[in-house]
């Protein structure tokens, strides 16, 4: 599976202030169906962030679907030591 994602980059005043944010995501079956939806999106993220962000670039990104769908409906376990607290 293919996800595309419109990346932001913040202004910041010094660097590191602010991770990389994903403003937009579809996957590859939503774009598919509707490319001018996400192109629309774009656009109107571009617009939303334009005087917050210094860079903004669409990326695709690849993702094992078959693993994504065995952690999502997978039942997460913890490990630790679980210490009473005096």
């Amino acid at each position: 599976m293919r996800l595309h994602i419109l990346f932001g980059q913040r202004r910041e005043t010094y660097e590191g202030e602010y991770a990389p944010e994903a403003l937009v995501v579809w996957d590859d079956y939503t774009f598919n169906e509707n490319p001018e939806g996400f192109d629309k999106d774009v656009k109107d993220a571009e617009i939303a962030f334009a005087t917050e962000m210094v860079a903004m670039r669409v990326f695709l990104v690849e993702v094992d679907q078959d693993k994504l769908r065995r952690l999502l409906l997978s039942m997460p376990t913890l490990q630790g030591d679980i210490k009473e607290v005096t």
